[in-house]
């Protein structure tokens, strides 16, 4: 299933915020006139997070991957036997309508074999029936399954996010993605590496 296969080339577009970056209100008894002082502001630290990129290189993105294709590669063998007893099962009725109407047959053998025929029938709407409840029970198991790992490694991404733009002195940040919001950022504002570092710090060598 393609879906299986695309999961981690989706890119976020979430906005994370660390703190409340809103200054303080502007006293009533201040002119309309008189500037905000400068220490009534407060000091607006921005950082950007490329969050496709993040996953991607994320070590348990790979293992993640892994684990699904694995899951569907069961699915997958375990339907085509399914799909291949039906098969069979649908070329012997054929056989048996072919055998029913020849002529060299006596009617006590044609009936018998209407009989087995008929059953026949029988087991191939049984198996056909088995087969597509077994797709569909499968394949929403997959699905659930690559939701919950999708929705783990998000939840790891912007735990250390979070974490590290703290670390960093940062109290907003920006998730990047191509087609998103942010058009263009000084280099010195983006932290992708610093998430992926501290992400991959645990990976396995």
């Amino acid at each position: 299933m393609n879906h299986t296969k695309t999961l981690f080339a989706t890119c976020l577009t979430s906005l994370i915020t660390v703190t409340s970056v809103f200054g303080q209100a502007k006293p009533a008894t201040a002119p309309a006139s008189a500037p905000l002082p400068a220490s009534s502001v407060a000091a607006v630290k921005v950082a950007v997070v490329d969050i496709g990129k993040v996953i991607e290189t994320y070590h348990k993105t790979k293992e993640s991957q892994k684990t699904l294709e694995a899951a569907f590669n069961t699915y997958a063998g375990e339907r085509k036997a399914q799909e291949d007893e039906l098969r069979k099962i649908q070329e012997d009725g054929k056989k048996l309508e072919t055998e029913v109407a020849s002529t060299s047959l006596s009617e006590a053998a044609k009936n018998e074999k209407k009989k087995v025929m008929q059953d026949k029938l029988v087991e191939f709407n049984n198996k056909r029936q088995a087969l597509m409840d077994f797709v569909q029970q499968r394949e929403r198991q997959l699905s659930e399954q690559n939701t919950k790992h999708r929705e783990s490694l998000i939840t790891e991404v912007f735990d250390v996010a979070e974490k590290k733009s703290k670390e960093l002195g940062y109290n907003l940040v920006l998730a990047k993605s191509k087609g998103g919001p942010i058009i263009y950022n000084e280099p010195s504002f983006d932290i992708t590496q610093a998430v992926i570092d501290g992400l991959n710090a645990g990976a396995k060598k």
